[in-house]
């Protein structure tokens, strides 16, 4: 009788015990998480994973949670293990937030596997009992893809500063990150104002079409020699790489196909000098001045002068901005005079040429216009030995003369 007492006691204080650490057991979880369904491989993409406490006492020991990946959705010890967090500690009830970025293997095969989250992964936590121990992994299902993923490496120029006209040297590296291999494709070189290439708005330098690149990790070291077009304004620009110019690879990201290098341009030149014509449409206020077109030019500046060395200047005719035109109507001048003409030619990057020979012309000489017969003749008043007479103003006269005609005296 005293033993069964004994057990009894035994088992009460067994069970109450157990059902204490039950009761404040910590439990670790991972409660869900967002990760894509869809990855390639050799890719990075960012997840987020969510762990709870569920148990009802806190744990201040910090713990693990483990990221794998497996082609089954429990951790069976095939999984390839990808990143992890440390957790300094957990409340009852509580959850954390962990963000991460993961890179899927380049050689990892394709098709449905899983990414595995595992809370306390070493087990440094004691749960308080076998099932909180088992339910601290959840799986992601993912489907995995290939495709090759191009990007530039190592970019550089042989020199930060380039005249107008002259050549340097790109070198660079092209990377395959992707788990498939990447055909023929092209390489375009583009410079740019701007360190974010439009290539509408830049000028194609040339390029070439690239070799085939292996997966995963594969590199191309290559070189081009580029000539910057003798027209370039002076200034500072980018001098772009594009690989895979014109996107005709199917790429994992075809974003990251782009880089640039700050570049300076010196010694732009001007257009040739334009050569005067004979002026042409000579009147008494007015000629035409006339000139070749050369090539490069954006437009063309006029001066004129009554002065041979153009020491001053017709009024709107001191570099006159005449656009794109070989020829222009000169307006305002008097008659019977000489004048003199020149133009000089300017670029898209205004950089002007000398003036042209200079061309002289005289305008057309003076002559006379007949007055029209005035108008309107009465006599506007009279007294005894006098008369006042009026009449319209005639065009073209200068001053009117009266003739008596009884006496023919004039007046």
């Amino acid at each position: 009788m005293k033993s069964i007492i004994h057990f009894i006691g035994f088992c009460f204080l067994y069970c109450a015990i157990f059902a204490t650490e039950s009761k404040a057991a910590v439990n670790l979880i991972i409660s869900g998480g967002i990760v894509p369904t869809s990855m390639y491989n050799g890719a990075s993409y960012p997840i987020t994973i969510y762990v709870q406490n569920t148990g009802t006492t806190s744990t201040t020991t910090s713990f693990i949670v483990n990221i794998s990946i497996n082609t089954a959705s429990t951790y069976n010890g095939g999984q390839s293990y990808l990143t992890q967090f440390t957790v300094n500690g957990l409340a009852a009830g509580a959850s954390k937030t962990l963000n991460t970025t993961i890179t899927i293997p380049c050689t990892y095969s394709t098709g449905t596997t899983y990414i595995l989250a595992g809370a306390d992964a070493v087990n440094s936590v004691f749960e308080g009992c076998v099932a909180c121990e088992s339910d601290n992994n959840t799986p992601f299902g993912v489907l995995i893809k290939s495709l090759p993923d191009l990007t530039p490496l190592a970019y550089s120029l042989s020199s930060s500063s380039v005249g107008a006209g002259n050549s340097l040297t790109a070198s660079f590296a092209v990377n395959n990150d992707g788990g498939s291999p990447a055909g023929n494709f092209n390489i375009g070189f583009y410079l740019s104002s701007s360190s974010t290439l439009n290539i509408s708005q830049a000028i194609n330098l040339g390029g070439y079409t690239s070799p085939s690149v292996p997966a995963c990790g594969q590199t191309l070291l290559l070189s081009k020699l580029l000539t910057i077009p003798a027209g370039t304004c002076t200034g500072s620009y980018f001098l772009h790489i594009w690989i895979d110019d014109g996107n005709t690879i199917t790429e994992v990201d075809n974003q990251n196909n782009f880089q640039n290098k700050p570049i300076t341009v010196t010694g732009g030149t001007a257009p040739p000098i334009p050569v005067s014509t004979t002026e042409s449409a000579i009147g008494q206020t007015s000629f035409q001045a006339n000139w070749n077109v050369v090539q490069g030019a954006a437009g063309y500046k006029l001066d004129v002068s009554s002065s041979n060395i153009f020491a001053t200047y017709i009024t709107g005719y001191n570099g006159l901005d005449v656009g794109n035109n070989n020829l222009k109507s000169v307006n305002g001048l008097t008659c019977n005079t000489p004048y003199y003409y020149r133009v000089r030619a300017y670029n898209s990057c205004n950089n002007q040429s000398a003036a042209s020979t200079v061309i002289s012309v005289t305008t057309s000489a003076c002559s006379c216009i007949p007055p029209v017969t005035p108008t309107g003749l009465k006599q506007a008043s009279s007294t005894t030995n006098s008369i006042s007479l009026s009449w319209n103003a005639s065009a073209n006269a200068q001053s009117y003369i009266i003739k008596d005609c009884n006496s023919g005296t004039t007046y």
